[in-house]
């Protein structure tokens, strides 16, 4: 996602960040990928004029989906209803 969106913003930039922003578009990733690896944050900062935008990105561990066959669940399920689907055409 940050790849994207700098991707938006880049054309917006001055030369040198504009130049910074490419370079790491352009293979600067790597550090960042093996940053989150090693389960470690990477920040990666832009500025413009007077404005600075910033993402930070932190590594995730991912849990698996519990089984549902066979198992009895905890009460806690019942209490999630999840999201509501969008409306369509007006209708509820």
């Amino acid at each position: 996602m940050v790849r994207v969106t700098l991707r938006t913003l880049v054309s917006a930039l001055a030369s040198d960040e504009l130049r910074a922003a490419l370079a790491w578009l352009d293979g600067g990733t790597r550090p960042a990928v093996d940053d989150l690896l090693d389960r470690r944050d990477f920040e990666l900062s832009i500025y413009h004029g007077q404005t600075r935008v910033t993402w930070t990105v932190r590594p995730v561990a991912f849990l698996p989906f519990a089984h549902r066959l066979g198992r009895e669940l905890p009460t806690c399920v019942d209490r999630f209803t999840g999201a509501r689907a969008p409306r369509r055409n007006g209708s509820a």
